[in-house]
C-alpha cells in the first residue's frame, strides 16, 4: 500500500511540475536565473507561474496552505485563477491579478475552512525594456541585490481572520543593469537547525544572501543549497521550499 502511495505522489509530482514553468522563460528576461525546488512530501504547495504578454513577463511565486496532497490541491487551484485572471480576464496589472486570486480563493472558502487565510503570494511584472518591476500581494517579501548591497523588500499581510476585502496596490522598482532578485517561501527560512534547534530566520538567510552577492549567480543556487542541508543537519525538512534569483 505505501508504495502504491508513493507511485501515486510521484505521478501527481510530475503533472504539478508541468503545470510550472521551465526555468528558461525567464533567460528571455534576465540575464541569469536559478530555481531551487524542494518539495518536502514529493508534492508541493509552493508554486511559481509566468505568463508573457507583449515586452512584459507576468510571474507570481506563492506559498499555499500545508504541503504534500493538501498544498499541491491548493496550489494547482491558485494556478488555474492566476491562468484565469491574465488569459481569459486580461488583467495584466499585478493589483488586479492580486484581486482576482484573493475573490477567486475566497470563493472556495467556506466557514469552516478558509483557505485564503493562508495564501502567501507575490504577483510582478516585469517590463525588459524600462527594467521596472511592479508588483503586489500578500504576506511574502523579497530581495534586491544591487552591487553588493542588499535590500530586503516587505509586502504585508493584507488580509486576517476577521479582514475586509483588502486593498491591493501596485509598488514599482527601478531597476538597473546586474540586478539581483531573490523570491522565496518561508520554507527555508523557517528551517529548524538540527544542532541549534531553531529556525533559521530572516535574519540569516539575509546574511546569506548578502554573503554571495559577490559571486556570479550561477554560482549561487549550489550555495545556498549547501548552506541549507548543513542548517538542517539531521532534522527533518519542515516544509516545501522555493528560492528563485533572477539577474
Amino acid at each position: 500500500m505505501n508504495r502504491r502511495m508513493t507511485e501515486g505522489l510521484e505521478y501527481a509530482s510530475l503533472i504539478q511540475q508541468t503545470l510550472m514553468p521551465n526555468a528558461s522563460v525567464f533567460e528571455k528576461y534576465f540575464k541569469n536565473q536559478f530555481i531551487i525546488f524542494k518539495p518536502k512530501d514529493i508534492v508541493s504547495g509552493d508554486l511559481y507561474w509566468t505568463w508573457e504578454i507583449n515586452n512584459d513577463l507576468i510571474f507570481a511565486v506563492a506559498d499555499c496552505t500545508g504541503h504534500g496532497v493538501a498544498g499541491a490541491f491548493m496550489s494547482v487551484m491558485a494556478i488555474s485563477i492566476l491562468k484565469d485572471a491574465v488569459g481569459v480576464n486580461n488583467l495584466y496589472e499585478p493589483e488586479q491579478i492580486s484581486n482576482y486570486l484573493y475573490k477567486e480563493f475566497k470563493k472556495s472558502s467556506n466557514t469552516e475552512i478558509d483557505s485564503i487565510l493562508g495564501v502567501d503570494f507575490l504577483v510582478c511584472k516585469y517590463n525588459k525594456a524600462s527594467k521596472t518591476l511592479t508588483y503586489c500581494g500578500n504576506h511574502m517579501n523579497f530581495i534586491v541585490g544591487r552591487k553588493g548591497n542588499i535590500e530586503f523588500i516587505k509586502v504585508g499581510k493584507l488580509f486576517g481572520s476577521n479582514s475586509v476585502q483588502p486593498n491591493f496596490t501596485n509598488n514599482t522598482i527601478e531597476l538597473e543593469s546586474n540586478d539581483r532578485l531573490y523570491f522565496y517561501t518561508d520554507g527555508y527560512t523557517d528551517q529548524l537547525s538540527g544542532i541549534k534547534r531553531k529556525k533559521m530566520g530572516r535574519t540569516e538567510f539575509q546574511n546569506l544572501i548578502a554573503s554571495i552577492e559577490i559571486h556570479p549567480l550561477q554560482l549561487q543556487p549550489e550555495i545556498i543549497d549547501t548552506f541549507y542541508k548543513k542548517w538542517k543537519g539531521n532534522f527533518e525538512q519542515v516544509d516545501d521550499v522555493l528560492v528563485i534569483g533572477v539577474e
